[in-house]
């Protein structure tokens, strides 16, 4: 069953628009103020911790470079204090991209860091994710098994890298590092290291099949954003084939509970045929009765010219979990929402059969995209700086900030708002929710950051791909002659608004939102939203790269603290999580040992190169 929203049932609004609304609503001397005031933001000048923008229309450099280094550090206050009720730890995981500039900057090895929040000081630890193939990948170079790098991929002869370098889920006291291609892996909260995959290679149905009978290595096409049902004590993860890399359409929803074996459920539509997705499953969700999975707006390619669109519509999935291990498959209710997404959120509450959703729509952009040195700007038709190469795109419209009311039954969309604001909405891109738990009764609302526009990152290849964008807000003619920052903002769910934001001073990249709820309160906003911050501006206190840490209640007031290091290295940092407390993993409670999972392909490889893949034993325990 499948539902398109036409434009008579949408419900659109500008930023404009809701003001206008907003002021006809309110005695005429409310309306007089600022748009700040007018949607209780607050002082939006950071109270003097915020550093003065910095001159220029580009991007930080600092947001490609990241070395390998791995550090403890106790980060130094450079402005504004601490909260006295910060508590808890916030991670956030990175790519560190390899140089060239063929290659995604989210292509990289996966960097785990951890902020320590305590009032008395907050230390930061980072270490490299090492899954398996990463020593594989080190014993195999200079041989003809050697990996190489293809755009957002990279693999060799004897498979594909698993980074784990994009998202991170708590279970409990346990946490997981996830990667758009390939098995999650449990991490030790403590020493940031590399436990174990989720489940067996065969257990994972492989989706890119271009390596023979059993590769060392498969290409499983997955979510880097499984779940985890604090309720059933469930994980709920996917596996799907059928993108444009070729191969046979199916999708399976991955179970895994109590530490046993890990399930492949598939699901087909409700007429039986498979579930074929387009670009990726990046983005998935659950509420109490259902899995909500996507054919997210961000693309899978090998091309790093490729024009970098997306499909202008998204693909939802209504699963109930009901159907999941049904005979035949589980059967999908199939929905259709306007405007790219790579992330959206549902509220957990489904009753009745509706279902909430939240979505991010990055208008005509590429959330996977990024510049190479062929890429010319826009306005100017030269070539791009090479500062800029590997960097992310300018998108070519204004974004919006959506809420969906669906019927899970039908898959009719009963409402629909979405919202633009050309001063916080243009690229939004990473979120939190206003209690920093990932599965929520009900999101009133949620914090995200967004990228803004830059005149030097809009690119001649992505305007040309959409030159007849059919949801335009903004003319690529009328589009910003100057930067517009980037902006951290919480969207109020209930009232379809921004409710609060802060702009980033110009020179300076906002990423990663987290929230930390702060000890002695309880309830949405109250706490803190930690955000790493980029920027070039080194001195001999801070390597430009640091932490903010605004108060949840009040973005627009700006942050109520930075904190920075010479040695904190922060590229484009991407999800991040917040756990209460720190416990080691204890490896005897799960644990998938290398020589079973490996085994068997490595002892079908030539003798000669077998030493190779043995390094894929490196964690061992036998």
């Amino acid at each position: 069953m499948s539902h398109r929203i036409s434009e008579l049932d949408r419900r659109l609004l500008s930023r404009r628009r809701f003001l206008r609304a907003a002021a006809a609503a309110l005695p005429v001397t409310a309306a007089a103020g600022s748009s700040l005031s007018l949607l209780a933001c607050g002082d939006a000048r950071g109270g003097g911790v915020a550093p003065q923008p910095v001159a220029g229309d580009r991007w930080p450099d600092s947001l490609t470079d990241a070395g390998h280094a791995e550090n403890d550090l106790l980060l130094e206050v450079l402005a504004g204090r601490l909260p006295n009720d910060l508590q808890g730890h916030s991670f956030v995981v990175c790519s560190v991209p390899y140089p060239e500039d063929i290659s995604s900057p989210f292509n990289g090895l996966g960097m785990l860091y951890r902020f320590d929040l305590d009032p008395a000081g907050v230390a930061a630890k980072n270490r490299i994710l090492r899954t398996d193939d990463y020593y594989v990948d080190e014993a195999a170079v200079g041989t003809p098994y050697e990996f190489d790098n293809a755009g957002i991929a990279r693999f060799g002869g004897f498979g594909v890298r698993n980074f784990v370098n994009t998202a991170l889920l708590p279970m409990e006291e346990r946490l997981l590092a996830t990667f758009d291609a390939g098995r999650p892996h449990l991490v030790d909260p403590v020493s940031l290291e590399i436990v174990t995959p989720i489940g067996f290679n065969r257990d994972w149905p492989i989706g890119l099949d271009i390596f023979g009978d059993a590769p060392l290595f498969p290409g499983h096409f997955t979510s880097a954003h499984p779940q985890f049902d604090p309720h059933e004590r469930r994980f709920y993860g996917v596996a799907y084939g059928g993108t444009a890399f070729g191969g046979r359409p199916f999708a399976s929803i991955m179970t895994w509970e109590n530490d046993g074996a890990v399930v492949a459920n598939p699901v087909v539509l409700s007429d039986g045929s498979p579930l074929a997705i387009r670009q990726s499953m990046h983005q998935m969700a659950i509420t109490r009765e259902h899995v909500v999975l996507s054919d997210s707006s961000f693309v899978n390619s090998l091309d790093p010219h490729s024009p970098g669109r997306a499909r202008s519509d998204v693909d939802y999935y209504l699963v109930p979990k009901s159907e999941i291990g049904r005979a035949g498959g589980a059967r999908a209710v199939h929905v259709v929402i306007p405007r790219e997404a790579a992330h959206f959120q549902v509220d957990y509450d489904d009753a009745g059969g509706r279902i909430v959703l939240h979505a991010a729509h990055s208008c005509g952009g590429a959330s996977s995209g990024w510049m190479t040195n062929a890429d010319t700007v826009y306005r100017t038709q030269q070539r791009i700086d090479p500062r800029d190469a590997q960097k992310v795109l300018s998108a070519t419209d204004v974004g919006r900030m959506g809420r969906y009311e669906i019927d899970a039954t039908s898959g009719a969309v009963r409402d629909a708002v979405a919202i633009a604001d050309e001063a916080y909405t243009f690229g939004p891109a990473l979120y939190s929710t206003t209690t920093g738990e990932f599965t929520r009764e009900r999101h009133e609302s949620l914090y995200w950051t967004t990228s803004g526009f830059s005149p030097a990152n809009l690119i001649s290849r992505l305007v040309n791909a959409f030159v007849d964008y059919p949801y335009r807000t903004v003319e690529i003619a009328d589009l910003p002659q100057d930067v517009v920052p980037g902006a951290v903002l919480r969207f109020d769910a209930d009232r379809g608004a921004i409710a609060d934001a802060y702009s980033f001073p110009t020179g300076y990249f906002g990423l990663s939102p987290q929230f930390a709820p702060a000890r002695g309160r309880s309830g949405p906003r109250e706490g803190y939203v930690i955000t790493p911050v980029v920027s070039d501006q080194a001195d001999g206190r801070s390597s430009g790269d640091e932490v903010w840490i605004f108060d949840g209640r009040d973005l627009g007031r700006g942050p109520l603290c930075r904190l920075g290091h010479p040695s904190l290295n922060l590229p484009f940092t991407l999800h991040a999580a917040w756990m209460p407390s720190l416990v080691a993993v204890d490896p005897d409670r799960y644990f998938i040992e290398p020589r079973d999972d490996y085994g068997a392909a490595i002892a079908a490889l030539p003798p000669e190169i077998r030493p190779i893949a043995e390094r894929a034993y490196a964690r061992s325990r036998r």
